[in-house]
């Protein structure tokens, strides 16, 4: 699903820093799990990214009701948490 939609960005001229669970098969790509990645790595990506937007394109569509869950909530829960925390971060720096 996300390598579509990177595809798509790239070609449309945006610059692209992919994180991917498994080796990179992008040029550039950060290798990251939003599930097993302790929450200092995914807070280092962003600080060194400094994305302008952060699109999430990782998601199950099977397995156990656990695995469907953590996939499709618990990681954007995470990914929003720490979002959220490096805007409210850069703005209380203005």
């Amino acid at each position: 699903m996300g390598r579509h939609i990177v595809t798509a960005l790239v070609e449309a001229g945006f610059e692209v820093i992919p994180t991917v669970q498994e080796p990179p098969v992008f040029e550039g790509a950060v290798a990251l799990d939003l599930l097993t990645s302790p929450a200092g790595t995914l807070r280092a990506v962003l600080d060194s990214t400094r994305p302008t937007v952060v699109v999430n394109g990782a998601g199950a569509v099977v397995g156990t009701a656990e695995q469907l869950a953590d996939g499709n909530v618990v990681a954007p829960l995470l990914l929003l948490r720490q979002c959220r925390r490096r805007r409210d971060t850069s703005t209380s720096n203005e």
